[in-house]
């Protein structure tokens, strides 16, 4: 929780994309090679930081952050406004389209709260 805490700070002033993602969760290679690849979102996401978190392995560490953040699993993706506070009508989970992703973002980009 220490080490998000401190990721998030080093990303001040730009909103924040936080994705929970693991190597071995269908979904989120789907999204990875499918969703994320898709040259409107690649143009989408560059308005926010993007910070992953890797739980393919599970440790203490990574369940207390799922903890912390009442993320249940990958994938999940979290929209936190430049201080760090989470935008929760936001948040994604599960496996969604391009387009779909590409409709939250947009919303994402018009609250006051990410820009």
């Amino acid at each position: 929780p220490q080490g998000l805490k401190a990721a998030i700070e080093s990303k001040q002033g730009k909103a924040i994309l936080v994705d929970y993602y693991a190597d071995w969760c269908v979904a989120c290679q789907h999204m990875e090679h499918k969703v994320f690849v898709q040259p409107l979102i690649q143009a989408q996401l560059e308005q926010f930081q993007r910070l992953k978190i890797d739980l393919t392995e599970s440790t203490a560490g990574k369940q207390a952050i799922m903890k912390q953040q009442h993320v249940f699993g990958p994938p999940s993706l979290l929209f936190l406004s430049p201080n760090g506070d989470e935008v929760r009508e936001l948040r994604i989970t599960g496996e969604i389209s391009a387009e779909e992703l590409s409709s939250i973002l947009s919303r994402a980009l018009q609250q006051p709260e990410i820009l």
